[in-house]
């Protein structure tokens, strides 16, 4: 009788799509590497914010360069496609542009974790971020990008040594010494992406430890996570799950392409994390 329960409760379909969820990692990590500055940029929207700006703007756009961790932060009054990204701007420059599974903050980390340091920092200066020393490239966005450490404000009231230094030697000579800066910055780079690709194996290397792999096989019944830009998400007492949905391709790194019961495709594809399997 207790197996009998036992089956009858898992393939219910109620208990199911209002069943907790499952937090375990479901595939390895895949870093992306940026192979040299201005490459690869990844963008993010923070909004909306409340209070407004005080030009009544809700929204920041925030691009970030995977490479030197350059960060560019811009205000919107609505995050729409025209304002994100220009289908024709892209084309022009040709600009590869890629969307990453919504909701999905390990796809587009890099810019997730800026936005989180940039909520906090925003109050003060977005210069501050990049003028910090950030774990991953072991150097200063400031630095990878100009060749030099930048001169904050207390260096001008209470001289640093940097300061110092530069106001004794004529302009000629600190032309020359700026250009040989520029050239040696290459160097800075190679290094970076060195130290760049050891601290991404030692991420990945942590994460994987913790992954707990759940096959999804292509004809498969599986629920999709209900997730806050879902119409479904209103409510305090809305499923956490719905479906069915049909498993119609999987992808090598863990995306999964599902189409519902009537044969419709959902709008994007998603990960494995967000899908649990369905039982009948």
């Amino acid at each position: 009788m207790e197996k009998d329960c036992s089956g009858s409760v898992r393939n219910c379909h109620q208990c199911q799509i209002h069943g907790d969820l499952i937090h375990a990692l479901p595939s390895e990590l895949h870093p992306m590497l940026a192979p040299w500055s201005f490459v690869a940029w990844g963008m993010n929207v923070i909004g909306q914010i409340e209070p407004k700006a005080s030009n009544g703007q809700k929204f920041i756009l925030v691009a970030f360069d995977y490479f030197t961790k350059w960060v560019e932060a811009v205000n919107f009054n609505a995050a729409t496609k025209k304002t994100v990204v220009d289908s024709e701007v892209c084309e022009q420059f040709k600009i590869m542009h890629r969307n990453s599974t919504p909701y999905r903050p390990k796809v587009n980390g890099d810019v997730e974790a800026t936005n989180k340091n940039i909520k906090k920092i925003l109050k003060k200066m977005i210069q501050r971020y990049r003028t910090t020393v950030r774990t991953s490239v072991r150097a200063t966005p400031y630095l990878l990008v100009y060749g030099i450490e930048a001169v904050i404000s207390a260096e001008v009231e209470i001289p640093s040594l940097q300061i110092i230094v530069e106001d004794e030697i004529e302009d000629d000579e600190w032309v020359k010494t700026r250009l040989e800066q520029l050239t040696i910055i290459d160097e800075k780079w190679m290094a970076t992406v060195c130290h760049g690709q050891l601290y991404q194996q030692r991420k990945a290397y942590a994460y994987n430890k913790k992954v707990q792999p759940r096959n999804f096989e292509m004809g498969k019944l599986v629920l999709r996570r209900i997730l806050p830009y879902h119409e479904e998400a209103k409510g305090k007492f809305v499923p956490n799950c719905k479906g069915p949905y049909i498993v119609r391709r999987r992808l090598p790194k863990g995306e999964l392409y599902l189409e519902d019961i009537e044969g419709n495709d959902p709008e994007t594809t998603v990960n494995a994390d967000v899908v649990t399997r369905y039982y009948v």
